[in-house]
């Protein structure tokens, strides 16, 4: 292997270890970084295999640029509607990456069968934080309904991404996805719930303020580093004590 694909796998490694330390903003540059030289390695080879390879990398680390924009938008400015163009980007890119892995464990070039299923996975994930995005956008829009819908939307993806995890017997990952999907599901019944509020049904608000409470507290024993949730109970607390 020559010294470009050294160099971009290096970037790829420190890419990764600064979004696992949430600096997002320097994860970006190195994926971008890793993804130029997977580019340059695609447009230079002669073997279709490495082509096909560096292909599939220069998507891969282009998701994970896509992503740590993202995130960085999404977790450190609060920028939710920039943030779910920037997830939209990403979830595009790892389309492309799982078709060539696909085309990749066809010809017989790479081995690793759990590969596509693993990516997978990761593209659920960004498909759930593109709606969560979305979901916020439109509570801050004043439109709960519209945000519900959205919730239900994370929910679903959350749950695609929880069977993968269980397929690949990932069991930690598993349950942060299952953490994950319950969040959503509290936030989905606290929409909805407040959206009946007010309309004046108070009755069928104080039933998914409930089961809202109820989802929060699940997913804070699946997952106890949701610490924002202990806002949101106290928020849905604060609202079923007046009803």
């Amino acid at each position: 292997m020559s010294d470009k694909f050294d160099e971009a796998v290096s970037e790829l490694v420190a890419g990764v270890e600064a979004h696992g330390s949430k600096e997002y903003k320097v994860a970006s540059q190195h994926f971008k970084k890793a993804a130029e030289l997977f580019k340059q390695l695609r447009e230079e080879e002669i073997d279709e295999q490495l082509q096909t390879t560096s292909a599939g990398n220069f998507y891969q680390a282009r998701a994970n640029y896509h992503q740590s924009i993202a995130d960085h938008l999404n977790f450190k400015m609060q920028d939710y509607e920039s943030a779910a163009n920037s997830y939209n980007n990403a979830v595009a890119d790892k389309k492309i990456a799982i078709k060539i892995v696909k085309d990749l464990l066809k010809e017989g070039w790479i081995k690793d069968q759990k590969l596509p299923l693993e990516l997978e996975a990761e593209l659920h994930g960004l498909e759930a934080a593109r709606f969560e995005c979305l979901a916020q956008t439109a509570i801050k829009n004043k439109n709960l309904e519209k945000a519900a819908d959205h919730f239900q939307e994370a929910c679903e993806a959350f749950k695609n991404k929880e069977k993968i995890e269980e397929a690949l017997k990932n069991p930690y990952e598993e349950k942060l996805a299952r953490a994950d999907k319950t969040k959503c599901e509290g936030l989905y019944y606290e929409c909805l719930g407040i959206y009946y509020l007010e309309k004046g049904k108070k009755k069928q608000a104080k039933e998914l303020l409930i089961k809202a409470k109820e989802r929060y507290e699940e997913a804070v024993n699946l997952n106890p580093e949701f610490q924002v949730l202990s806002r949101a109970l106290e928020r849905v607390n604060h609202i079923l004590l007046k009803l």
